[in-house]
């Protein structure tokens, strides 16, 4: 009787446990799903709050890749802008700045990570100073002034990029420190 009674718990087991395993699994899925949406909307809130603030056209969020993998562990290759906030007479460019070649803007990438401010600037009168690939970028999307903040205390954590097209503009060491708050509030929120 004893072995009946294990067979039946066996084979119900066998039967059950992987639908609620896969159950498990899907619900898992599911809400990783929804927190990465819920991040999503509050990091798109504060770059259009940063934007309207200091009156920037675009403001972005670029993230570093090997094309496959980003974050820890990976080559310093690629850069794609995965997050954008722009105003009403902006075009909205994310679609178009996907797997670049971080070698493009080498320059100005070394500049920021090694910025002690944790930020670097440019205007479109810098010319001398930038890159052959960010003069042409500046000059194919009008861009007039960029700023670009590490996210955390590195690259592998992003860039936030704020562009003005119309003017150039200038920035206080509160804003500064305001904006520099805002990245630390998009670190955390990435890396819950």
């Amino acid at each position: 009787m004893t072995n009946i009674v294990e067979y039946v718990i066996g084979a119900v087991l066998a039967f059950f446990l992987p639908v609620w395993y896969k159950k498990w699994k899907d619900a898992k899925k599911i809400k990783s799903f929804n927190k990465t949406l819920d991040v999503d909307t509050e990091i798109k809130k504060i770059l259009a709050e940063v934007r309207a603030k200091y009156g920037f056209n675009r403001s972005s969020i670029v993230d570093y890749h090997n094309g496959t993998t980003s974050l820890g562990g990976f080559s310093f290759k690629n850069s794609s802008m995965r997050y954008e906030d722009c105003d009403e007479h902006t075009k909205y460019i994310s679609m178009e700045f996907q797997n670049i070649p971080c070698s493009i803007v080498n320059d100005m990438l070394l500049r920021l990570e090694r910025s002690e401010k944790g930020y670097v600037t440019a205007t479109d009168d810098q010319n001398e100073t930038l890159d052959e690939q960010s003069v042409i970028t500046h000059k194919m999307y009008g861009i007039r002034q960029a700023y670009n903040f590490r996210i955390g205390s590195s690259l592998i954590y992003g860039c936030l990029g704020l562009v003005s097209t119309n003017e150039k503009i200038r920035l206080s060491e509160d804003d500064i420190l305001n904006i520099k708050a805002a990245c630390q509030k998009i670190f955390l929120l990435r890396n819950k």
